[in-house]
């Protein structure tokens, strides 16, 4: 039925088991389907932790960064928008496993309808194919019989023919005897052909008869049986791809677009104003100020002030005691204040220690430091010497600073001071300098 066409046809035999495949295939696609739902169920997972740890990460840098106020308050509130938005991608991939969801669905009507065999496969695909070989079955024997015929037609056809090409091309060299044996074998090829053509258009005659209408009517109704079980797959596909997408509906969502419109509000409740006053009245000039006044000096805790092991003390704390000591209130006269608390040294936070009442003036040339009170704290560990070079240039913003050339070799004096500052000697002169401006050397 398929000779001389590339590509073949439903009605030919056996071509049926595409239609087949196609039931194999549906499973198949089933398994794909859950997959798929899974995979995005855990895409939804990974980004709602994602958005968490993001927002936690960023709440504390804010917490522990340099905004305040009402503006510290709505960056914090713009952190909550992930969090929330977190929660809904949550709840999706809860939806898209649960019960009533897309995979679980699937999976429920694959199990309902693909039922396994005990040595494997599925009775649905073992009953399309046992359907549609019962209905060829007898059509199948009909139309063997009518390709039979046709080749033993053909064959016989051939044969007559060279006979008679035989005959023509020997009639004038032979004998009469030759010739009459050449004739009867070409009578009889001939009528050989005209018999088989017989049989041939009678097994035609019984391939367009009544089992031709029986063939067509058995493999409609079996391929029809595959069509409503393909079109039940199609449409509960369909409706899964559908629960799909709306597991996953941010527009459906009637809190989602209240999410933002809150953290919105929550950004616009941001008053720079505020901020502005709460700082004046806490670190500006709202505070209470303290003038100076005069302090009669108290022998039995004063004089701890002037003592170096205290003052090595307290050298890596915090709490304005290391700066109170060594300001010049204690070891300068008012014009000495005056430069002190305008410097550049002192805006950044570290005291202007080189004064000329300061116990760096007391630092020798021979590696000897000797602090007031005449104590030798040479061996000291926190006051030994170091070879450091300079990494790079330095300009000092005051006469207490050294200017610093990259490559230059300076002793460090001491331990570096926890605003990042160090004291030492370039050539004959003694001041501060940046401790990361230089290098150890080995």
């Amino acid at each position: 039925m398929a000779e001389g066409r590339l590509v073949k046809s439903f009605w030919d035999i056996n071509q049926y088991r595409k239609t087949v495949k196609r039931i194999e295939n549906g499973n198949k696609s089933c398994e794909e389907f859950m997959t798929m739902v899974q995979e995005r169920a855990d895409l939804e997972m990974k980004y709602s932790k994602s958005l968490k740890s993001w927002a936690e990460k960023w709440e504390d840098k804010v917490s522990k960064g340099p905004e305040y106020g009402t503006t510290a308050l709505s960056w914090k509130q713009t952190l909550q928008e992930a969090t929330e938005i977190a929660k809904v991608h949550e709840e999706f991939r809860l939806k898209l496993l649960s019960p009533e969801g897309p995979q679980q669905n699937m999976q429920k009507w694959k199990k309902e309808n693909y039922h396994k065999l005990t040595f494997g496969g599925f009775q649905e695909i073992r009953d399309a194919e046992e359907g549609f070989a019962a209905a060829q079955k007898d059509y199948a024997k009909v139309l063997a019989k009518a390709k039979k015929a046709k080749k033993d037609y053909h064959i016989s056809y051939n044969a007559a023919f060279k006979a008679e090409e035989e005959l023509e091309g020997q009639t004038s060299i032979i004998s009469n005897e030759a010739k009459r044996k050449i004739h009867q074998r070409v009578e009889k090829q001939v009528n050989e052909r005209d018999k088989c053509k017989q049989i041939y258009q009678k097994r035609l005659l019984e391939c367009h008869g009544d089992q031709k209408q029986k063939y067509i009517s058995n493999m409609t109704v079996q391929f029809e049986k595959c069509q409503a079980f393909e079109k039940k797959r199609l449409n509960n596909l369909k409706e899964q791809l559908i629960l799909t997408l709306q597991c996953v509906d941010l527009s459906a969502l009637s809190y989602f677009s209240k999410i933002y419109k809150q953290t919105l509000n929550d950004i616009d409740k941001a008053d720079a104003g505020k901020d502005l006053d709460d700082w004046r009245m806490n670190f500006g000039t709202g505070m209470e100020p303290e003038w100076p006044k005069f302090e009669e000096f108290d022998v039995s805790t004063d004089s701890r002030r002037f003592s170096f092991g205290y003052r090595k003390s307290i050298a890596g704390r915090d709490d304005g005691l290391l700066e109170d000591d060594f300001d010049s209130d204690d070891f300068a006269d008012e014009s000495d204040e005056t430069d002190a608390l305008t410097s550049p040294s002192h805006v950044n936070g570290k005291a202007n220690d080189a004064d000329d009442n300061s116990w760096y003036d007391n630092v020798v040339t021979d590696d000897h430091v000797e602090p007031p009170g005449g104590h030798d704290i040479s061996t000291s560990d926190d006051l030994k010497m170091v070879a450091v070079r300079a990494l790079y240039d330095f300009e000092p913003a005051s006469e207490d600073e050294l200017q610093l050339r990259a490559g230059d070799i300076l002793t460090q004096i001491g331990q570096v001071h926890d605003n990042g500052w160090a004291y030492g000697r370039l050539r004959d002169k003694l001041g501060l300098f940046p401790a990361n401006y230089v290098e150890a050397l080995r």
